[in-house]
């Protein structure tokens, strides 16, 4: 009997979350062991990597059920997620958020609630035993695009395999058995030593390269200017968070402007109600986002990260009182009148080098009722890019201005006669065809 040892090097290139049960009602934690430190479960790594490798190769190496005359026969898995490890620069830091609300476009009542998240992490170190001859499934797992956790369609839990060690045990050699029972360390740490000296897959002459992620649908480099950072006060240190623009902010903003443009046109959007939404789980703007009716969505919208050494500006503000015209008025409290002054810090960043990308989570082809969620998709960028719309906060005082160039397109867009060299201002416009198409029944397609 053959056994193989493999660790699998994965690099997380955003933040990510992996959710904890029990908390209270309006926070989302991360899953953390006893001593508070997060943790990336084995579980969540094997059911993405299923779905990666395709039902047929599941059932070959991570187990089947099968139908017999008797009943059921149960094949185990030849592949065993023994457990992950996670580097010490790891930090959860937790976020304050806030539902907004589709017609008034701005924060829905009592929908404030926290996030945790867990940013700085190098390396994510995962162990597997595979009980098969090693090349079956080497190559399965170079090509793997890792998925870590949850809000994989606002950009979080993305990640890259950079390197797979591995050794391969014959148990009828006296040498490998003793090789696997002399191991005195625990768990990571004996796999470790026994892998100390196997080679890296990655590295080996003629071995596929490294797993470039999900399927682009746009990518382009940005120019950010002023993007708000929220700080009690002028003297705060920068955190690491503060240098990522989230995927769930750009989804956000691209997502509102893309329904405003199909409400301009006539079409049957979701999103104008009041009260709680949810999607409708119908429209194409649904179908592209995501809801709770549909699931993730179409589109994974990619965390930006800007450089550590991005363009800072502090100063303090005034407030305003809308009546006077002059500066707003703060109470003293206790009876002790008021005064003049209502001050405030503002923080911003700017980054000439970031960069946007619009990830395909679902390869299957797009409704053809849809195909104008594409073009408005486009428009919205252009949007941002004329200035018509703004990232993060106090966009109507001129902040988190965007321009883009060097574009670069998916499969998704492909068709839509966009030209990378002329940048946005040749976005196709969104045509009496499309509209007719997206105003047909389902069943007439």
């Amino acid at each position: 009997m053959k056994i193989t040892y493999l660790r699998v090097d994965i690099e997380p290139t955003s933040p990510f979350r992996v959710g904890s049960l029990g908390g209270v009602r309006n926070a989302l934690a991360v899953e953390t062991d006893s001593n508070g430190v997060p943790v990336v479960p084995a579980s969540g790594l094997a059911g993405n990597f299923r779905v990666h490798i395709g039902e047929a190769e599941a059932n070959r190496h991570m187990g089947r059920g099968e139908s017999t005359k008797g009943g059921s026969l149960f094949v185990a898995s030849e592949l065993w997620f023994l457990g992950t490890t996670l580097d010490e620069t790891a930090e959860k830091r937790p976020r304050t958020a806030t539902a907004i609300d589709r017609r008034r476009r701005a924060a829905r009542n009592d929908s404030s609630h926290t996030v945790e998240e867990v940013y700085d992490a190098t390396l994510i170190k995962l162990y597997l035993r595979y009980e098969s001859p090693a090349e079956d499934i080497l190559d399965l797992l170079a090509t793997w695009p890792v998925l870590i956790g949850g809000g994989v369609s606002s950009g979080l839990g993305q990640a890259r395999i950079t390197g797979i060690r591995y050794r391969t045990l014959d148990m009828s050699k006296a040498e490998d058995v003793l090789a696997r029972a002399s191991l005195s360390a625990p768990g990571a740490e004996a796999l470790d030593t026994l892998l100390a000296d196997a080679p890296d897959y990655l590295a080996e002459d003629g071995a596929p390269a490294p797993a470039k992620g999900m399927p682009v649908v746009f990518s382009a480099s940005c120019r950010i200017q002023g993007l708000n950072v929220p700080v009690d006060a002028l003297t705060d240190e920068p955190r690491s968070d503060h240098f990522w623009f989230r995927g769930t902010s750009w989804k956000g903003v691209l997502r509102s402007r893309v329904e405003y443009i199909g409400r301009s046109l006539g079409l049957d959007v979701c999103g104008t109600d009041g009260g709680t939404w949810d999607g409708c789980g119908r429209c194409g703007v649904c179908e592209a986002f995501g809801s709770s009716a549909t699931g993730v969505g179409r589109w994974s919208f990619s965390f930006t990260k800007l450089a550590e050494d991005a363009a800072r500006t502090d100063r303090t503000r005034g407030a305003i009182d809308r009546f006077t015209g002059g500066a707003a008025e703060i109470s003293k409290g206790d009876g002790g009148g008021t005064r003049s002054g209502r001050l405030f810090p503002e923080r911003t960043l700017s980054d000439e080098n970031a960069r946007l990308t619009v990830g395909l989570l679902v390869e299957e082809e797009l409704d053809p009722r849809h195909f104008w969620v594409r073009k408005a998709l486009l428009l919205a960028l252009r949007d941002l890019d004329e200035g018509f719309i703004g990232i993060g906060g106090r966009t109507a005082t001129g902040l988190g201005t965007v321009t883009f160039d060097n574009l670069t397109l998916g499969s998704d867009l492909a068709d839509t006669e966009l030209e990378p060299e002329t940048g946005l201002s040749s976005v196709p416009r969104i045509t009496q065809q499309d509209l007719d198409a997206a105003l047909q029944p389902k069943e007439e397609q």
